[in-house]
């Protein structure tokens, strides 16, 4: 019996900082709404809100940030989603304290943890090809997507219990300290990141299958040009037999080819 794949240090600190940020995602996911709610008494129209209007404006703001993480080292970007996230969270509790705290704040902490937590999921998916072999990247893949669905199913219903103990802003100082945690995973990793392309550059892939393309191209060119030639013969034959078939029939008896 085969035992279990080991993947190596780096991708097991990766794993361990995917797994605590997306822990903790779900840990405070019920928590934005209970604090407007217990907190600022806010009615439906504001909840529903702050439920929609967050992720949903988090993810158009992501969608630039795409090319911004293309092209620089994905380690540092996802340090950098981190720290974003644990200070957005951390403003809860401290306006909370100051009796500062606002409908409004929740709604931008809402979606900067959003577009955050895209650009942190798009870099780690590009820095998970660079720790793991070509032929580990099913198994690292797999084990990922366990634990994004293990903690969709199982952060919730944790959250709520952390607040139904603890209330709600104590909850949200553990959610940032989940992302500070990870951000410590991700600092252990070490070692030195492959270089990001440059603007304008093709990937490697792309540019292979490019030099494989122009490589093919003369030969094609070749074939098809001798193709066309091949073809033209039979052509030119077959038009001349019918001419020269229809000549004989039409010339008098006796009377000699041109």
């Amino acid at each position: 019996m085969r035992g279990r794949r080991r993947l190596g240090r780096p991708f097991g600190w990766l794993w361990a900082a995917y797994a605590v940020s997306a822990y903790g995602s779900g840990l405070g996911f019920g928590a934005f709404p209970l604090i407007a709610v217990l907190v600022l008494h806010a009615g439906p129209a504001e909840v529903s809100a702050l439920s929609a209007v967050g992720p949903a404006v988090g993810a158009l703001i992501a969608v630039p940030l795409a090319p911004w993480v293309e092209f620089r080292h994905k380690r540092p970007v996802m340090i950098g989603m981190d720290l974003a996230r644990c200070a957005a969270m951390a403003t809860i509790p401290v306006g909370y304290a100051l009796g500062r705290l606002t409908w409004v704040q929740l709604l931008v902490v809402s979606v900067v943890v959003a577009a955050a937590k895209i650009a942190f999921n798009a870099a780690s998916g590009a820095f998970l090809k660079a720790l793991v072999r070509p032929d580990d990247l099913l198994v690292a893949n797999a084990r990922f997507e366990s634990t994004n669905w293990s903690s969709i199913a199982v952060g919730p219903p944790l959250g709520g219990a952390a607040i139904g103990l603890f209330g709600p802003v104590v909850t949200v100082i553990a959610d940032a300290f989940s992302y500070l945690l990870s951000a410590l995973c991700l600092t252990a990793i070490g070692g030195r990141e492959e270089a990001p392309r440059p603007r304008g550059q093709a990937p490697r892939a792309e540019e292979a299958a490019r030099r494989t393309t122009g490589e093919a191209v003369p030969s094609a060119t070749g074939d098809a040009a001798s193709r066309t030639t091949a073809e033209a013969v039979p052509r030119t034959t077959a038009k001349a037999v019918p001419q020269a078939t229809g000549d004989a029939a039409t010339r008098p008896p006796g009377e000699p080819a041109p």
